[in-house]
Protein backbone atom coordinates (compact mmCIF):
# COMPACT_ATOMS: atom_id res chain seq x y z
CA UNK A 1 0.00 0.00 0.00
CA UNK A 2 1.87 3.38 -0.74
CA UNK A 3 -0.87 5.72 0.88
CA UNK A 4 -2.17 5.52 4.40
CA UNK A 5 -5.39 7.21 4.86
CA UNK A 6 -5.78 8.23 8.88
CA UNK A 7 -9.51 9.26 9.95
CA UNK A 8 -12.08 9.05 12.71
CA UNK A 9 -14.30 6.92 11.06
CA UNK A 10 -15.24 5.16 7.48
CA UNK A 11 -19.27 5.17 6.85
CA UNK A 12 -20.82 3.04 3.97
CA UNK A 13 -23.78 3.96 2.89
CA UNK A 14 -25.21 0.61 2.98
CA UNK A 15 -23.41 -0.81 6.24
CA UNK A 16 -26.00 -0.21 9.46
CA UNK A 17 -22.68 0.65 11.45
CA UNK A 18 -19.57 2.43 10.58
CA UNK A 19 -15.79 1.74 11.54
CA UNK A 20 -14.12 3.80 14.14
CA UNK A 21 -10.70 5.24 14.11
CA UNK A 22 -9.59 3.54 10.68
CA UNK A 23 -6.76 3.29 8.31
CA UNK A 24 -7.85 3.41 4.64
CA UNK A 25 -4.49 1.23 2.47
CA UNK A 26 -4.83 2.89 -1.38
CA UNK A 27 -2.80 1.70 -3.93
CA UNK A 28 -2.76 2.64 -7.83
CA UNK A 29 -6.10 3.99 -7.38
CA UNK A 30 -7.87 1.44 -5.59
CA UNK A 31 -9.24 0.70 -2.23
CA UNK A 32 -6.56 -2.17 -0.83
CA UNK A 33 -7.76 -2.49 2.80
CA UNK A 34 -9.55 -1.18 5.66
CA UNK A 35 -7.81 -1.50 9.39
CA UNK A 36 -8.99 -1.00 12.54
CA UNK A 37 -6.50 2.22 14.03
CA UNK A 38 -4.37 4.60 12.92
CA UNK A 39 -1.25 2.37 11.08
CA UNK A 40 2.38 3.85 11.17
CA UNK A 41 3.77 4.01 7.71
CA UNK A 42 6.29 2.25 6.80
CA UNK A 43 9.00 2.92 4.09
CA UNK A 44 7.56 4.52 1.07
CA UNK A 45 4.07 5.12 2.49
CA UNK A 46 2.75 8.37 2.31
CA UNK A 47 0.13 9.38 5.27
CA UNK A 48 -3.20 11.85 4.57
CA UNK A 49 -3.76 12.80 7.89
CA UNK A 50 -7.60 12.85 8.04
CA UNK A 51 -7.49 11.61 11.46
CA UNK A 52 -10.44 13.95 12.87
CA UNK A 53 -12.37 13.93 10.09
CA UNK A 54 -14.81 11.53 8.90
CA UNK A 55 -14.89 9.35 5.61
CA UNK A 56 -17.20 8.96 2.52
CA UNK A 57 -17.41 7.91 -0.61
CA UNK A 58 -16.88 11.04 -3.20
CA UNK A 59 -20.38 12.70 -4.36
CA UNK A 60 -22.55 11.08 -7.46
CA UNK A 61 -24.11 14.28 -8.92
CA UNK A 62 -26.52 12.72 -11.56
CA UNK A 63 -28.02 15.27 -13.35
CA UNK A 64 -25.97 17.93 -14.80
CA UNK A 65 -25.27 20.13 -17.78
CA UNK A 66 -21.31 21.32 -17.30
CA UNK A 67 -21.47 23.45 -20.12
CA UNK A 68 -24.41 25.23 -19.46
CA UNK A 69 -24.72 28.45 -16.98
CA UNK A 70 -28.23 28.70 -15.98
CA UNK A 71 -27.97 32.72 -15.67
CA UNK A 72 -25.85 33.95 -18.25
CA UNK A 73 -26.63 34.80 -21.75
CA UNK A 74 -25.78 31.35 -24.27
CA UNK A 75 -23.13 32.10 -26.36
CA UNK A 76 -23.30 32.28 -30.24
CA UNK A 77 -21.98 29.58 -32.42
CA UNK A 78 -18.70 30.74 -33.23
CA UNK A 79 -18.06 31.18 -29.52
CA UNK A 80 -19.82 28.48 -28.29
CA UNK A 81 -16.77 25.98 -28.26
CA UNK A 82 -14.33 28.59 -26.36
CA UNK A 83 -16.94 29.27 -23.80
CA UNK A 84 -18.18 25.86 -22.80
CA UNK A 85 -14.75 24.71 -22.35
CA UNK A 86 -13.86 27.24 -19.91
CA UNK A 87 -16.85 27.05 -18.47
CA UNK A 88 -16.71 23.55 -17.92
CA UNK A 89 -12.95 23.56 -16.56
CA UNK A 90 -14.04 26.26 -13.77
CA UNK A 91 -17.31 24.08 -12.47
CA UNK A 92 -15.56 20.85 -12.55
CA UNK A 93 -12.41 21.90 -10.61
CA UNK A 94 -15.35 23.44 -8.27
CA UNK A 95 -16.96 19.98 -7.82
CA UNK A 96 -13.84 18.19 -7.46
CA UNK A 97 -13.75 20.49 -4.24
CA UNK A 98 -16.89 20.25 -3.21
CA UNK A 99 -16.04 16.63 -3.31
CA UNK A 100 -18.44 15.26 -6.38
CA UNK A 101 -15.83 12.90 -7.82
CA UNK A 102 -18.73 11.64 -10.50
CA UNK A 103 -20.97 13.95 -12.97
CA UNK A 104 -23.22 11.97 -15.34
CA UNK A 105 -23.78 15.24 -18.09
CA UNK A 106 -27.78 14.79 -19.00
CA UNK A 107 -26.74 16.43 -22.20
CA UNK A 108 -25.48 19.82 -23.81
CA UNK A 109 -25.89 21.91 -27.24
CA UNK A 110 -23.81 20.70 -29.71
CA UNK A 111 -22.31 17.75 -27.45
CA UNK A 112 -19.91 19.57 -26.30
CA UNK A 113 -19.93 17.49 -22.87
CA UNK A 114 -18.36 14.73 -25.15
CA UNK A 115 -15.02 16.75 -26.29
CA UNK A 116 -15.13 18.20 -22.22
CA UNK A 117 -14.60 14.70 -20.90
CA UNK A 118 -12.19 13.28 -24.12
CA UNK A 119 -10.25 16.68 -22.87
CA UNK A 120 -9.83 15.89 -19.06
CA UNK A 121 -8.97 11.96 -20.14
CA UNK A 122 -6.08 14.09 -21.93
CA UNK A 123 -4.97 15.95 -18.89
CA UNK A 124 -5.86 18.76 -20.09
CA UNK A 125 -8.07 19.74 -16.91
CA UNK A 126 -8.28 18.17 -13.14
CA UNK A 127 -12.41 17.36 -13.08
CA UNK A 128 -14.90 14.24 -11.84
CA UNK A 129 -15.43 11.46 -13.71
CA UNK A 130 -17.75 12.15 -16.39
CA UNK A 131 -20.65 10.14 -17.55
CA UNK A 132 -22.16 11.69 -20.80
CA UNK A 133 -25.01 12.53 -22.78
CA UNK A 134 -23.98 13.81 -25.87
CA UNK A 135 -27.11 16.01 -27.19
CA UNK A 136 -30.61 16.43 -25.40
CA UNK A 137 -32.48 14.41 -27.93
CA UNK A 138 -36.22 16.55 -28.62
CA UNK A 139 -39.10 16.32 -31.35
CA UNK A 140 -38.98 19.03 -33.40
CA UNK A 141 -40.28 22.47 -31.98
CA UNK A 142 -39.86 21.55 -28.42
CA UNK A 143 -39.70 24.61 -26.23
CA UNK A 144 -36.20 24.36 -26.01
CA UNK A 145 -35.04 23.03 -29.45
CA UNK A 146 -32.25 25.58 -29.73
CA UNK A 147 -30.49 23.27 -27.20
CA UNK A 148 -31.57 20.09 -28.50
CA UNK A 149 -31.12 17.23 -31.23
CA UNK A 150 -34.58 17.43 -33.30
CA UNK A 151 -35.94 14.30 -34.31
CA UNK A 152 -39.58 12.64 -35.16
CA UNK A 153 -40.56 9.74 -36.09
CA UNK A 154 -39.31 5.88 -34.90
CA UNK A 155 -36.80 5.10 -37.38
CA UNK A 156 -34.80 8.73 -37.54
CA UNK A 157 -34.47 8.33 -34.00
CA UNK A 158 -32.95 5.05 -34.33
CA UNK A 159 -30.20 6.53 -36.56
CA UNK A 160 -29.91 9.20 -34.02
CA UNK A 161 -29.19 7.01 -31.43
CA UNK A 162 -26.51 5.61 -33.29
CA UNK A 163 -24.86 8.58 -34.54
CA UNK A 164 -24.86 9.50 -30.60
CA UNK A 165 -22.94 6.35 -29.39
CA UNK A 166 -20.72 7.08 -32.65
CA UNK A 167 -19.88 10.56 -31.10
CA UNK A 168 -18.73 9.08 -27.95
CA UNK A 169 -21.85 9.25 -25.44
CA UNK A 170 -22.14 6.82 -22.19
CA UNK A 171 -26.27 7.26 -22.36
CA UNK A 172 -28.96 8.71 -24.45
CA UNK A 173 -31.14 11.32 -23.05
CA UNK A 174 -34.87 11.88 -24.48
CA UNK A 175 -36.80 14.91 -23.76
CA UNK A 176 -40.49 12.94 -23.08
CA UNK A 177 -42.00 16.20 -21.20
CA UNK A 178 -42.22 19.40 -21.48
CA UNK A 179 -40.17 21.69 -19.44
CA UNK A 180 -41.10 23.47 -15.81
CA UNK A 181 -40.39 26.67 -17.74
CA UNK A 182 -42.56 25.81 -20.99
CA UNK A 183 -46.10 27.38 -22.27
CA UNK A 184 -47.45 23.90 -21.74
CA UNK A 185 -48.08 21.48 -18.36
CA UNK A 186 -45.43 19.28 -17.20
CA UNK A 187 -47.83 16.68 -17.49
CA UNK A 188 -47.99 17.01 -21.86
CA UNK A 189 -46.00 14.26 -23.62
CA UNK A 190 -43.73 15.48 -26.13
CA UNK A 191 -43.19 11.50 -27.93
CA UNK A 192 -45.26 8.95 -28.76
CA UNK A 193 -44.84 5.48 -27.27
CA UNK A 194 -43.47 3.98 -31.03
CA UNK A 195 -41.17 6.89 -30.85
CA UNK A 196 -39.78 6.45 -27.30
CA UNK A 197 -39.71 2.57 -27.92
CA UNK A 198 -37.62 2.72 -31.00
CA UNK A 199 -35.28 4.69 -29.37
CA UNK A 200 -34.65 2.51 -26.24
CA UNK A 201 -34.56 -0.72 -28.11
CA UNK A 202 -31.92 0.93 -30.54
CA UNK A 203 -29.66 2.61 -27.47
CA UNK A 204 -30.02 -1.19 -25.60
CA UNK A 205 -28.45 -2.85 -28.08
CA UNK A 206 -25.78 -0.50 -28.27
CA UNK A 207 -25.44 -0.87 -24.72
CA UNK A 208 -26.71 2.05 -23.31
CA UNK A 209 -28.94 3.51 -20.82
CA UNK A 210 -31.51 5.42 -21.80
CA UNK A 211 -32.79 8.54 -19.11
CA UNK A 212 -35.71 10.74 -20.32
CA UNK A 213 -36.43 14.68 -18.82
CA UNK A 214 -40.31 13.95 -17.40
CA UNK A 215 -42.18 15.09 -14.52
CA UNK A 216 -45.57 13.10 -14.13
CA UNK A 217 -48.48 11.67 -16.49
CA UNK A 218 -47.73 10.23 -19.70
CA UNK A 219 -44.27 11.29 -20.70
CA UNK A 220 -43.12 9.41 -17.88
CA UNK A 221 -45.54 6.38 -18.24
CA UNK A 222 -44.84 5.79 -22.07
CA UNK A 223 -41.39 5.96 -21.52
CA UNK A 224 -42.01 3.37 -18.63
CA UNK A 225 -43.67 1.60 -20.75
CA UNK A 226 -41.09 2.03 -23.45
CA UNK A 227 -38.49 0.52 -21.25
CA UNK A 228 -36.21 3.56 -20.36
CA UNK A 229 -33.94 3.23 -17.56
CA UNK A 230 -34.14 6.58 -15.41
CA UNK A 231 -36.77 9.39 -14.89
CA UNK A 232 -35.10 13.02 -14.65
CA UNK A 233 -37.10 15.25 -12.61
CA UNK A 234 -40.31 13.10 -11.82
CA UNK A 235 -41.50 15.36 -9.31
CA UNK A 236 -44.98 14.80 -10.21
CA UNK A 237 -45.24 11.00 -9.93
CA UNK A 238 -47.82 9.23 -9.11
CA UNK A 239 -48.27 6.06 -6.57
CA UNK A 240 -48.83 4.14 -9.91
CA UNK A 241 -46.20 5.48 -11.76
CA UNK A 242 -43.85 4.79 -8.56
CA UNK A 243 -44.64 0.92 -8.56
CA UNK A 244 -44.09 0.74 -12.28
CA UNK A 245 -40.57 2.50 -12.23
CA UNK A 246 -40.02 0.08 -9.07
CA UNK A 247 -40.84 -3.06 -10.88
CA UNK A 248 -38.81 -2.37 -13.83
CA UNK A 249 -36.03 -1.03 -11.86
CA UNK A 250 -35.50 2.68 -13.28
CA UNK A 251 -34.09 5.30 -11.09
CA UNK A 252 -35.21 8.23 -9.77
CA UNK A 253 -32.93 11.07 -10.94
CA UNK A 254 -34.02 13.90 -8.30
CA UNK A 255 -33.10 17.80 -9.23
CA UNK A 256 -34.40 19.66 -6.31
CA UNK A 257 -31.89 22.49 -6.57
CA UNK A 258 -33.21 24.31 -9.94
CA UNK A 259 -36.93 24.17 -7.98
CA UNK A 260 -36.16 25.82 -5.31
CA UNK A 261 -33.66 28.12 -7.19
CA UNK A 262 -36.71 29.25 -9.40
CA UNK A 263 -38.14 29.85 -5.78
CA UNK A 264 -35.58 32.42 -4.24
CA UNK A 265 -34.40 33.41 -7.62
CA UNK A 266 -35.74 37.35 -8.44
CA UNK A 267 -34.88 36.83 -11.96
CA UNK A 268 -37.89 34.04 -12.43
CA UNK A 269 -40.58 34.75 -13.37
CA UNK A 270 -44.03 35.02 -11.50
CA UNK A 271 -45.58 32.09 -13.66
CA UNK A 272 -42.70 30.05 -13.16
CA UNK A 273 -42.05 31.16 -9.57
CA UNK A 274 -45.69 29.10 -8.53
CA UNK A 275 -44.84 25.75 -11.03
CA UNK A 276 -41.71 25.74 -9.17
CA UNK A 277 -43.23 26.34 -5.76
CA UNK A 278 -45.93 23.60 -6.67
CA UNK A 279 -42.98 21.30 -7.41
CA UNK A 280 -41.37 21.52 -4.26
CA UNK A 281 -44.69 20.57 -2.42
CA UNK A 282 -45.05 17.85 -4.97
CA UNK A 283 -41.38 16.55 -4.15
CA UNK A 284 -42.68 16.09 -0.67
CA UNK A 285 -45.54 13.42 -1.65
CA UNK A 286 -43.03 11.81 -5.11
CA UNK A 287 -40.30 11.24 -2.64
CA UNK A 288 -42.24 9.46 0.44
CA UNK A 289 -44.00 7.25 -2.87
CA UNK A 290 -40.97 6.30 -4.40
CA UNK A 291 -39.68 5.59 -1.02
CA UNK A 292 -42.55 3.02 -0.17
CA UNK A 293 -42.69 1.83 -3.81
CA UNK A 294 -38.61 0.65 -3.91
CA UNK A 295 -37.37 2.86 -6.78
CA UNK A 296 -33.46 3.57 -6.56
CA UNK A 297 -33.48 7.30 -5.92
CA UNK A 298 -30.25 9.83 -6.62
CA UNK A 299 -29.49 13.00 -6.70
CA UNK A 300 -28.26 15.73 -9.61
CA UNK A 301 -27.44 20.02 -9.41
CA UNK A 302 -29.05 20.37 -13.04
CA UNK A 303 -26.56 23.14 -13.94
CA UNK A 304 -27.66 25.74 -10.57
CA UNK A 305 -24.96 24.43 -8.16
CA UNK A 306 -24.82 21.02 -6.38
CA UNK A 307 -25.45 21.22 -3.07
CA UNK A 308 -25.27 17.69 -1.22
CA UNK A 309 -26.85 19.02 2.07
CA UNK A 310 -30.54 21.01 0.06
CA UNK A 311 -30.41 17.27 -1.79
CA UNK A 312 -29.94 15.15 1.68
CA UNK A 313 -32.59 17.92 3.36
CA UNK A 314 -35.22 17.17 0.90
CA UNK A 315 -34.89 13.55 0.93
CA UNK A 316 -34.86 13.45 4.60
CA UNK A 317 -38.08 15.21 5.25
CA UNK A 318 -39.52 13.45 2.69
CA UNK A 319 -38.98 10.48 5.55
CA UNK A 320 -35.46 8.83 4.44
CA UNK A 321 -33.00 8.32 7.07
CA UNK A 322 -29.77 10.18 7.00
CA UNK A 323 -27.92 6.93 5.83
CA UNK A 324 -30.51 6.67 2.95
CA UNK A 325 -30.04 9.93 1.62
CA UNK A 326 -25.72 9.45 1.63
CA UNK A 327 -26.40 6.23 -0.28
CA UNK A 328 -29.04 8.85 -2.84
CA UNK A 329 -25.90 10.88 -2.72
CA UNK A 330 -22.78 8.06 -3.46
CA UNK A 331 -23.67 4.12 -4.09
CA UNK A 332 -27.00 4.59 -5.68
CA UNK A 333 -25.88 6.91 -9.00
CA UNK A 334 -22.84 3.98 -9.37
CA UNK A 335 -25.03 0.87 -11.11
CA UNK A 336 -26.65 4.36 -13.10
CA UNK A 337 -23.26 5.35 -14.14
CA UNK A 338 -22.11 1.77 -15.15
CA UNK A 339 -19.30 2.18 -12.54
CA UNK A 340 -20.16 -0.92 -10.54
CA UNK A 341 -16.53 0.43 -8.61
CA UNK A 342 -17.27 3.63 -6.94
CA UNK A 343 -19.52 4.12 -4.35
CA UNK A 344 -18.37 2.65 -1.28
CA UNK A 345 -15.36 2.62 0.80
CA UNK A 346 -14.63 -1.20 0.48
CA UNK A 347 -11.61 -2.92 -1.10
CA UNK A 348 -11.27 -3.39 -4.71
CA UNK A 349 -13.59 -0.08 -5.39
CA UNK A 350 -12.26 3.14 -6.54
CA UNK A 351 -10.55 5.44 -4.29
CA UNK A 352 -12.63 8.32 -4.45
CA UNK A 353 -12.56 9.87 -0.60
CA UNK A 354 -14.03 12.67 1.45
CA UNK A 355 -12.63 13.69 4.76
CA UNK A 356 -16.17 15.37 6.65
CA UNK A 357 -16.28 17.62 9.50
CA UNK A 358 -18.43 15.56 11.35
CA UNK A 359 -20.53 12.40 11.37
CA UNK A 360 -23.31 13.03 8.45
CA UNK A 361 -25.62 10.03 10.36
CA UNK A 362 -25.74 12.60 13.14
CA UNK A 363 -25.58 15.67 11.15
CA UNK A 364 -26.88 15.92 8.08
CA UNK A 365 -24.87 19.18 7.06
CA UNK A 366 -21.80 17.78 7.70
CA UNK A 367 -22.09 16.71 4.03
CA UNK A 368 -20.80 20.66 2.97
CA UNK A 369 -17.79 20.59 5.69
CA UNK A 370 -15.25 19.02 3.30
CA UNK A 371 -11.68 19.10 4.51
CA UNK A 372 -10.30 16.89 1.78
CA UNK A 373 -10.68 15.22 -1.49
CA UNK A 374 -8.97 12.33 -2.75
CA UNK A 375 -9.81 11.03 -6.29
CA UNK A 376 -8.35 7.83 -7.74
CA UNK A 377 -6.08 7.89 -4.91
CA UNK A 378 -4.73 11.33 -5.27
CA UNK A 379 -5.06 14.01 -3.38
CA UNK A 380 -6.59 16.79 -4.53
CA UNK A 381 -7.27 19.77 -2.05
CA UNK A 382 -9.29 20.68 0.56
CA UNK A 383 -12.72 22.08 0.55
CA UNK A 384 -13.55 26.02 2.02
Amino acid sequence: MKTLVHCAGVINPLDPSYMEKSTIGVDEGKIVEIIPGHMEAGEGQEVVSWGEYFVVPGFFDCHEHVTLDSVAEPPSDDEAGVVFALRAASVCANFLRQGVTTVRDAGARGAYNIMIKKAMKQGLFEGPDLFTAGHRISRTGYTKWAVCLEADGPETLRKVVRQEEKRGADFIKLMTSDVMSGKGSPYDPTYSFEEIKAAVEEAHDLGLKVGVHAYGGEGVTRALRAGVDSIEHGSLLTEEEAGMMADRGAFLVMTYMPTYDAVISPKTSPAVKEKARMMIEDYQETLPRAKEAGVRVVCGGDSYGFSPVLEASALIKAGFTNREALAALTVNGAPLCGMADKGLIRPGFKADLLALEGNPLEDIEALERVRGVIKGGGVVGIGE
